[in-house]
C-alpha cells in the first residue's frame, strides 16, 4: 500500500520517512484524526491521546474518596445532633418515671388523707348518737356493715335530762384502717399512670410571647389507692364513702382519681412536681417585673393602662400553663394595712398556705377546690357550697374579698 506525499502528492512506500521525489517528511493523514474525534466528542482506543504524565489518577481517587467520606461524616454527624437535639418522646412510661421522681411520698400521702374521714372522732371506743339523730345513725349503720362498729344497742344517757341514746362499740377490724381520728378508706395511695397526653408546645412567660419559654405538654395523672379496705365492696358502705371522699371513683375494686397536669423540659427531660413548678412560677413572676421596670411601671401601683393589662392578664396565662395549679400556691402574709387607726404592720394577721388542693389557715387544713377567673380564684372547701374570692393585683400580692379586703403579700 502506497503513502502519498502530502507537500508534492508522490507516491512512497508504506512506512517511508521522507518522500523519494521531494525529501519532505511524509505525514499519515490519520495524524489529524485524534483533533477531529475530540471535536466530535468521540475518541476511539486508535485515537485516544496518551495520558498526561503530570496527572496522578490513584491521587485524583484518594481525593474523591476523602471528600465522600467528609460529606458522609458532616451528614452523619448533622443527623446525629438532629436526634440529640430533639425533645424525648413524651410516652406514658416517660412521663410516668418523671412524675413519680417528681412528686415523691410526700405528695403521696396528701392523696392518701383524701380517702380518710374525720367527720366523727374514730378514735373513741365507743360512739353514742342520739335518738333522733338520723343522719350520725345512717353513717354509723354503714359502718356496721362494713365490720367496723357492732350493731347499735339503746342506752339512757342519765342524769336529770336522760335521754335515749344509741350506742355502737367499735370492733378490732376498726383499727386496721383508722389513722389518728379518721377512717381511711385505703392504706396508700401511688402514681399509677399517666393519660390523655397532649402534644407537646412551646409556653411563654414574657409579655407579648417574649422570653422566657418552656416546652411543655399537659396531661392527667391517675392516683389509685394501695390495699383498699375490703368492705368498699358492699354497695352500702360504699355508697356512704363515695359521699364523703369528692372528686374519686371506685372502678375494679380500686379507688382512682384523675388529676391534670403538666410536664416542662428541663435539661431535656420531662419533669414535674412541685418544686418544678415553682421553679417556673417564680420565673414568671421575674419576668413579669422585669418587664414592667422596664416600662418603668410598678406592677403593683398599676399606673398605666399597659402595666393594667399585664396585671389582669398574667393569672389567666399562668392558670393556663399550669393545668394542676393555680396563682395562689405559696404562702402568703397580711401585708401592711392602712386603717382608721393608722397602718397596722405587715405580718400581723394570720398567714395563709395553699396547695394545690388545700389550704391551711391558723395551723387547720382543709381540703378544697380552686376555680380562676382572670385575676379572680375562687376557693371553695370540699363538701360547702360558700367560697372565698381572692384577688390577684399582681403575682405577690392579693386581697381577700370575704376578709374585709385584707391584702396579703406572697412570703419570698
Amino acid at each position: 500500500m502506497s503513502v502519498f506525499c502530502t507537500k508534492c502528492g508522490s507516491a512512497n512506500e508504506n512506512g517511508a520517512a521522507f518522500c523519494d521525489n521531494c525529501g519532505a517528511p511524509i505525514r499519515p493523514a490519520v495524524s489529524k484524526a485524534p483533533d477531529a474525534a475530540l471535536a466530535h466528542g468521540v475518541l476511539t482506543d486508535a485515537t485516544t491521546p496518551a495520558p498526561n504524565p503530570t496527572v496522578k489518577p490513584i491521587a485524583a481517587k484518594k481525593v474523591i474518596y476523602a471528600a465522600t467520606g467528609l460529606m458522609a461524616v458532616l451528614v452523619l454527624g448533622g443527623a446525629a445532633m438532629y436526634f440529640v437535639l430533639q425533645p424525648p418522646a413524651a410516652t406514658a412510661a416517660t412521663l410516668l418515671a418523671a412524675a413519680k421522681l417528681g412528686y415523691g411520698e410526700k405528695t403521696s400521702n396528701s392523696y392518701k388523707r383524701q380517702l380518710c374521714m374525720s367527720n366523727i372522732n374514730y378514735s373513741q371506743p365507743v360512739f353514742n348518737a342520739g335518738e333522733f339523730d338520723q343522719r350520725t345513725q345512717a353513717w354509723l349503720n354503714a359502718l356496721v356493715a362494713a365490720g367496723l362498729y357492732s350493731p347499735p344497742v339503746a342506752i339512757n344517757s342519765g342524769g336529770l335530762f336522760s335521754q335515749t341514746l344509741l350506742q355502737y362499740v367499735a370492733t378490732p377490724e376498726l383499727a386496721k384502717y383508722r389513722q389518728g381520728n379518721a377512717l381511711c378508706a385505703a392504706k396508700a395511695v401511688e402514681l399509677a399512670d399517666v393519660i390523655d397526653i397532649e402534644k407537646p408546645e412551646e409556653q411563654f412567660f414574657g409579655n407579648d410571647g417574649g422570653p422566657p419559654k418552656v416546652v411543655a405538654v399537659k396531661t392527667k395523672l391517675v392516683w389509685k389507692s394501695v390495699d383498699t379496705a375490703p368492705w368498699m365492696d358492699n354497695l352500702e358502705v360504699r355508697s356512704a364513702v363515695m359521699a364523703n371522699i369528692d372528686g374519686w371513683e371506685y372502678k375494679d375494686k380500686v379507688l382512682q382519681k384523675r388529676v391534670d397536669d403538666y410536664f416542662g423540659l428541663k435539661d431535656n427531660k420531662w419533669t414535674t412536681g412541685d418544686a418544678y413548678k415553682e421553679s417556673l412560677e417564680k420565673q414568671y413572676r421575674i419576668a413579669q417585673r422585669g418587664t414592667s421596670q422596664n416600662r418603668n411601671q410598678d406592677p403593683d401601683q398599676g399606673s398605666s393602662s399597659a402595666t393594667k393589662t399585664d396585671a389582669g392578664g398574667w393569672a389567666s396565662k399562668v392558670s393556663g400553663l399550669f393545668a394542676f395549679g393555680h396563682p395562689l400556691k405559696g404562702t402568703w402574709r397580711t401585708a401592711a394595712q392602712n386603717t382608721g387607726f393608722g397602718v397596722v404592720p405587715a405580718g400581723t394577721g394570720p398567714s395563709l398556705t395553699f396547695t394545690a388542693d388545700s389550704m391551711e389557715a391558723a395551723g387547720q387544713s382543709t381540703n378544697v377546690d380552686f376555680a380562676v377567673d382572670g385575676k379572680r380564684v375562687k376557693v371553695t372547701p370540699k363538701g360547702q357550697s360558700q367560697s372565698l374570692i381572692f384577688v390577684m393585683e399582681s403575682p405577690d400580692t392579693m386581697v381577700s374579698e370575704a376578709l374585709g379586703d385584707m391584702r396579703y403579700e406572697r412570703v419570698k
